[in-house]
């Protein structure tokens, strides 16, 4: 009866890690992915300063 708990408790800690690594991974793909439109935009807005300026 004990082995089975305790084989249930692992299994649960197991699902909730894997749940959780992938939210992790999710979230930072589509951090990383939020970060290189950033500076896209930040590079497409200092063009045309730059043409402004010459």
């Amino acid at each position: 009866m004990e082995a089975a708990c305790l084989a249930s408790i692992a299994i649960f800690a197991g699902v909730l890690a894997t749940l959780y690594g992938l939210d992790w991974n999710k979230n930072r793909k589509q951090n990383r992915r939020l970060a290189r439109n950033v500076e896209e935009e930040d590079h497409n807005t200092k063009e045309p300063l730059v043409e402004q300026l010459a």
